[in-house]
């Protein structure tokens, strides 16, 4: 990770940044940047906050959580919304926090070297909802893990509010049906310790490079997430339809049929202009996941030091979501389909004299993976 790294967390993000100027900052001489993410909306049930550092060493960047921060959310500057610490620099919201329009709300936190910081104002404002979604089959055309291949667009089609000067943001997430819930290189899967169990390491194997695929011991589903940035300003809608907008790429998995979940959101101008320079700075790739050759300061500010460069923003915002259904129905055409292994053929563990193996493995969720089947998902 180089040294001009700028970490995003943008996974389902629901947003509206406050009323701040976003600016260039220089980070080639900086060793020493903290960064966060502080997201809050309207639906999400589970929401967290992201407090962590970049440090610049003579031989390498290291990234860590800054621990044990006092970390408070506050509504129309009167009630306070305390968050509880997960570790590792992050901090999870209180679940009776749901975003209203037309509230005020800003992030404050102190570290536990007695820094305080503080974020901009955030007045979230309601949106239009999605009118709908459509996915076209392309041949060729979707990039994926460095490669081009075959696989289907998705298209938004909306209406753009003409009482408000609108800015766009689009996120979205995939649901692929997973078989296989651990992947062992080098060794075997042990069902102990529980619950989770643990890869043990085999010489032999580990010399051969071999990698064992263990299956899900119930149903199981992994969850992608958009990486590139993708935003509008309404300059030439002002309340007239926005149609065939491309919101996502996805390639053709495997044969069974995806789960994709679209969320609007409705962003400032600050915001606007905060990813414009972004995608700038990501050599116009306008990838989350890529890293820019300068960073952003956003909304955070140090309470005792307003020239101290704080990466990242404070959000908060009404989110609109919708999903499709999308078959797959092209996969009796010969098509190839990629897989969830970075291309390469599931290889399960061979059954031998000990019938108690291969085990099972469980399906375990995370941001990642979920082992309750998504709301949409037709088997």
């Amino acid at each position: 990770m180089s040294k001009n790294t700028i970490l995003l967390f943008l996974l389902s993000v629901s947003l509206v940044f406050a009323c701040v100027e976003p600016y260039d900052l220089t980070l080639r001489n900086q060793t020493d940047i903290l960064f966060v993410d502080a997201q809050i909306n309207d639906i999400d049930p589970v929401q967290k906050i992201y407090i962590r550092r970049s440090y610049s060493t003579k031989n390498s960047d290291i990234i860590e959580g800054e621990i044990d921060a006092e970390v408070n959310i506050f509504e129309n500057e009167v009630t306070k919304y305390s968050c509880i610490s997960l570790g590792n620099g992050i901090y999870q919201i209180p679940e009776n926090l749901k975003v209203k329009a037309g509230n005020k709300y800003h992030l404050e936190f102190k570290l536990r070297n007695g820094k305080k910081y503080k974020s901009g104002t955030e007045t979230p404002i309601n949106i239009n909802e999605i009118e709908k979604l459509t996915a076209f089959y392309r041949t060729t055309g979707i990039n994926y893990d460095g490669k081009s291949m075959n696989g289907h667009e998705v298209y938004l089609d909306t209406k753009d509010d003409v009482s408000n000067k609108n800015f766009y943001m689009w996120t979205w997430k995939l649901f692929e049906k997973q078989n296989y819930c651990i992947s062992c290189f080098g060794g075997k899967y042990y069902t102990n310790p529980l619950p989770d169990g643990q890869c043990v390491e085999d010489a032999n194997l580990k010399r051969r490079g071999v990698i064992y695929d263990y299956s899900c011991n119930g149903n199981c589903w992994d969850k992608f997430y958009s990486s590139e940035i993708n935003i509008l300003s309404d300059q030439y809608y002002n309340g007239a339809s926005i149609t065939n907008r491309k919101i996502a790429s996805i390639p053709f998995f495997q044969y069974y049929g995806t789960l994709i979940e679209v969320a609007q959101l409705n962003i400032s101008k600050a915001a606007y202009d905060y990813f414009k320079i972004m995608m700038s700075q990501s050599q116009n790739t306008g990838t989350l996941s890529d890293t820019p050759p300068a960073g952003l300061v956003g909304n955070i500010k140090n309470i005792n030091d307003s020239t101290e460069p704080i990466g990242g923003m404070f959000m908060a915002g009404i989110k609109k979501t919708i999903r499709l259904w999308i078959p797959r129905s092209e996969r009796h055409e010969g098509i190839k389909a990629y897989g969830l292994f970075q291309g390469r053929l599931p290889n399960p563990e061979p059954m031998g004299m000990d019938l108690t193996r291969p085990p099972l493995a469980p399906c375990k969720e995370s941001n990642y993976r979920t082992p309750i089947m998504p709301e949409g998902w037709v088997n």
